[in-house]
């Protein structure tokens, strides 16, 4: 499979209430240097997979107030790659949200491949 058919989602839209009292509301644990790395989180996960993944094919799914903290420690993406949640639903609504933009022409899903993505490191 060719790489531009590969894309990534990587979901970073919690408030990272788990990492109290490091992680806050406005600054959630997705772009804290938890790992002292000099690196955050959603940097570390873009990395993971900008080897095999054309940075073009990546989307963030993000709440709307982090969307500038996405851009800026992912400077790679352009900021139609950054879809923010008018509500944070759990999951179910970002994986339906993010098949949206491979459909094609006439509402025809392009043959490619994906992974959704949460932050954690494994």
């Amino acid at each position: 499979m060719a790489a531009s058919n590969r894309y990534c989602v990587i979901m970073a839209g919690g408030i990272g209430s788990r990492f109290w009292p490091a992680s806050r509301r406005h600054l959630p644990k997705q772009f804290l240097d938890i790992l002292g790395t000099g690196k955050s989180f959603i940097r570390h996960t873009f990395e993971r997979f900008a080897p095999i993944i054309p940075a073009e094919n990546f989307l963030v799914v993000t709440n709307a107030a982090y969307r500038q903290l996405v851009l800026e420690q992912i400077p790679e993406l352009r900021p139609e790659q950054v879809l923010c949640e008018p509500v944070g639903r759990n999951t179910a609504p970002l994986h339906r949200l993010c098949g949206l933009p491979a459909r094609g022409a006439g509402g025809r899903v392009d043959d490619g491949r994906g992974a959704v993505r949460p932050l954690h490191l494994r």
